[in-house]
């Protein structure tokens, strides 16, 4: 009945009540584990927004659960991640994938030295013998596992050494995030990122504000949109560091493409309009 209560606020927010946007200084509280590239796009879609606002990095979990539990108290205002009907249920989601749907292409990281055993494979069936490494609180667990992958799960931190020393054949990333941390991690070594395949899911990043907090999900969703409008979210996301790499090193375009269902995502979600997620035949930013 509360969270009612805040998405009836939110709503009213999103239509201009001016009530809610108060010429007091909109805190927003965000872990710093937000990341640089959903970072800068709080700013940006914060900024857009003509209210007042102070970003304030505060003490965040280390799993997503315990951020999660962190936004429902009201300790932290706004997080990201990939979206699922439990989440959209308990948080207040604004509905822009922030990686224009990318999150959904997924590719492997895999033990150097393993890629004849990926090379070959050419059915969906065929895939599914791989054992797959995910987060143990990922959404991505259900839609794997859903579409006949055997998935084992441990904490993000222990999955890179996981991988080096196959107790699983994949970790299976989002094209923003294989090459990055292959490189970045100290395990990089003895991994790398699989070169042939991609399976692809409808899956969006959004950010997902406390229930607490409506008129921060309102400001939010406003200035996104207007970002959208003037065309410096698109400029944003071309220019990315993080986006750019997609296109410059997993060339999407000559991957074998496996696609999933996604039971997770709610029709609200599914229902976002085209123009907000990536063409699939894109293969280079335009800026």
């Amino acid at each position: 009945m509360a969270l009612a209560r805040c998405a009836l606020l939110y709503a009213m927010a999103l239509l201009g009540s001016a009530q809610l946007c108060a010429a007091t200084t909109l805190e927003v509280r965000y872990s710093p584990d937000i990341g640089d590239y959903a970072l800068g796009l709080l700013e940006l879609g914060l900024s857009k927004s003509d209210v007042p606002y102070e970003l304030i990095p505060a003490d965040g979990g280390i799993t997503q659960a315990r951020n999660i539990a962190l936004l429902k108290s009201g300790d932290l205002t706004v997080g990201w991640f990939g979206t699922s009907r439990e989440l959209e249920a308990t948080l207040l989601p604004v509905r822009l994938p922030l990686m224009r749907g990318l999150l959904g292409h997924r590719i492997c990281i895999i033990a150097k030295g393993t890629q004849d055993r990926f090379s070959p494979i050419r059915t969906l069936e065929d895939f599914r013998k791989k054992l797959i490494g995910q987060g143990a609180d990922w959404p991505d667990v259900r839609i794997l596992e859903g579409a006949g992958f055997t998935v084992k799960t441990a904490p993000y931190s222990s999955l890179f050494g996981m991988a080096a020393a196959e107790r699983f054949d994949c970790f299976l990333r989002g094209v923003t995030e294989a090459h990055a941390e292959v490189v970045n991690r100290s395990e990089g070594s003895e991994l790398a990122v699989e070169r042939d395949l991609m399976i692809v899911y409808p899956y969006a990043a959004l950010f997902f504000v406390s229930p607490k907090r409506p008129e921060a999900a309102a400001a939010i969703e406003q200035g996104l949109r207007a970002a959208y409008n003037d065309d410096s979210f698109m400029a944003y996301f071309n220019t990315h560091p993080t986006i750019r790499d997609v296109f410059s090193n997993v060339q999407l375009d000559t991957r074998r493409r496996f696609e999933l269902p996604n039971p997770n995502m709610s029709a609200e979600t599914l229902a976002i309009d085209d123009r907000f997620w990536h063409d699939g035949n894109e293969t280079e930013a335009a800026y």
